[in-house]
């Protein structure tokens, strides 16, 4: 399978630090190959600091199973997200500046970020 994104979009904003999950990265590769077009990520591995830092509560990051994806405009968000469930990835959030993408779940989850 085609590999869409460098060891350096998906590292560690503050320190480089990368540790990525294999069948994640299968799973957002799929989701990269159906969307059919780049995806920017926002914010992919991050470190225990870099995750505190933001105010993150969950590990999805940490643990390299997790990555936030630019998306700005509501027909790409709805193509995105759709590309994301015909990839079974099993965690999507939609917010309005990004789609977060998982696989840190046993239950598939779609949701929406308010506030």
């Amino acid at each position: 399978m085609e590999n869409f994104f460098t060891d350096r979009e998906l590292s560690c904003k503050c320190c480089g630090e990368l540790i990525i999950d294999h069948l994640f990265l299968e799973r957002l590769n799929e989701t990269r190959r159906i969307y059919g077009k780049p995806m920017i990520i926002n914010s992919g591995h991050r470190c225990v600091k870099h995750n505190a830092l933001v105010g993150s509560t969950t590990e999805n990051h940490i643990l390299g199973k997790a990555v936030d994806v630019k998306c700005t405009d509501a027909q790409e968000r709805q193509a995105m997200v759709y590309a994301a469930l015909k990839a079974e990835m099993p965690g999507v959030g939609i917010h309005n500046s990004f789609i977060h993408l998982d696989n840190n779940r046993i239950y598939h989850a779609l949701w929406i970020y308010t506030g």
